[in-house]
C-alpha cells in the first residue's frame, strides 16, 4: 500500500497506523470521581472512600486483568497460588476496610472480595465484567502517568507473564487479542518492542487460541 497523512477521526477498521517508539507520552489522570449506585432500597454495602489512582491501586489493576475475575454480581476474585499476590490483594483489602475469604467447592486459590461498592469501583476504572477474551487495559491506566502504568505492568506480567526457558525472556500470554494488543503500544510507548504471535494449545481435546508477547534482546534488558 502506499503511505498517507490521514486525520485520526478519518481511521478506518484494517488501516495500518506507523507509530513512533518511545514517544514515552502520558496521561495526567489521578483523580477516579468514583460514585456508587446503590442495589435498592435496602443496600447495605459497606462504603469505600479512595478518591485518587496510585500504584498499589495500579498494580491491583493489573494483577485482576490477568488472573482476577468481576464475572460474578458483588464479587472480585483472584485466582493465584502466589503469597506476594495474594498478600497485596489481602493488603488493598484492609486498605479498603473489606475482607478476603476463600471459595469453595474445589478451588483452593481463589480469594474472594464481597463487595458491590468494590465491583463497581473497578468497573467504573474499566476493568472488564466479561470473559477472559474479552479483557483489556483499564481505561484508566490509558489515562493514568507513567508510574501508574509500570505498576499496572508489573501486576500483568506478575500473573499472565513468564519467562522463556531457552533464553530467559520475558513473554505475556493471554486469550484477549484487544489485551495484547494494548500491552504490545504501551511497551512500544517505553521504546520496548515486544513480538507478537498466535498460539494453539491442546486443552481437554481441542485447540484454543491465545496470544503472546515476547521481548527480546536490549528491549528485554530495558
Amino acid at each position: 500500500g502506499a503511505s498517507v497523512w490521514r486525520r485520526a477521526e478519518d481511521l478506518q477498521p484494517g488501516d495500518f497506523v506507523a507509530i513512533q517508539r518511545g514517544q514515552r507520552l502520558f496521561g495526567k489522570e489521578v483523580a477516579i470521581h468514583f460514585v456508587y449506585r446503590p442495589n435498592g432500597r435496602y443496600d447495605h454495602a459497606k462504603p469505600i472512600t479512595i478518591d485518587t489512582l496510585d500504584e498499589d491501586l495500579a498494580y491491583l489493576l493489573g494483577l485482576l486483568t490477568g488472573d482476577g475475575c468481576l464475572t460474578f454480581p458483588n464479587r472480585v476474585i483472584l485466582s493465584s497460588a502466589d503469597e506476594e499476590i495474594l498478600d497485596h490483594f489481602q493488603r488493598m483489602a484492609q486498605r479498603l476496610g473489606l475482607h478476603v475469604f476463600r471459595n469453595g467447592g474445589g478451588r483452593p486459590y481463589d480469594r474472594i472480595i464481597a463487595s458491590s461498592q468494590l465491583s463497581q469501583l473497578l468497573l467504573h476504572l474499566g476493568m472488564s465484567h466479561g470473559r477472559a477474551a474479552d479483557k483489556q487495559v483499564p481505561l484508566a491506566i490509558l489515562q493514568a502517568p507513567r508510574e501508574m502504568v509500570i505498576a499496572f505492568l508489573r501486576g500483568l506480567f506478575d500473573t499472565d507473564g513468564t519467562v522463556n526457558r531457552r533464553d530467559g525472556y520475558p513473554v505475556l500470554f493471554s486469550v484477549s487479542k484487544t489485551l495484547i494488543d494494548q500491552v504490545q503500544i504501551l511497551l512500544l510507548n517505553f521504546g520496548i518492542l515486544a513480538n507478537k504471535r498466535k498460539k494453539r494449545t491442546l486443552y481437554k481435546g481441542e485447540y484454543r487460541l491465545s496470544y503472546q508477547l515476547e521481548i527480546t534482546g536490549a528491549d528485554a534488558d530495558r
